[in-house]
């Protein structure tokens, strides 16, 4: 799958520095990040329900995924699940517009 295709259908996208990564699920978000940031400051980026885009700036530790400002606590995975839109796959090529 092409990288646009794959973060048009993403419900969570890593940005860390200029490299991109869709997720399809929190587990799969929270791997990728243990798997692909260790060490880094990274961004979350996910549709909420409401339609607004959020943006979680997140520090990826040995310790785990803690929010990069403030009191700087370990990530709340719950309230995220339940803060973002799940989105469909695309219909395919042969469906009707209307």
């Amino acid at each position: 799958m092409r990288l646009a295709e794959e973060l048009s259908t993403a419900r969570f996208i890593i940005r860390k520095h200029s490299e991109l990564q869709g997720c399809e699920s929190i587990g799969q978000l929270k791997q990728a990040l243990m798997a692909n940031c260790m060490g880094d400051s990274v961004t979350v980026h996910y549709t909420r329900t409401t339609g607004l885009i959020a943006t979680l700036f997140v520090d990826v530790t040995a310790h785990g995924v803690i929010e990069s400002y403030g009191q700087q606590p370990p990530v709340d995975w719950e309230a995220i699940e339940l803060q973002a839109l799940h989105i469909e796959a695309p219909a395919d090529d042969h469906s009707p517009l209307f």
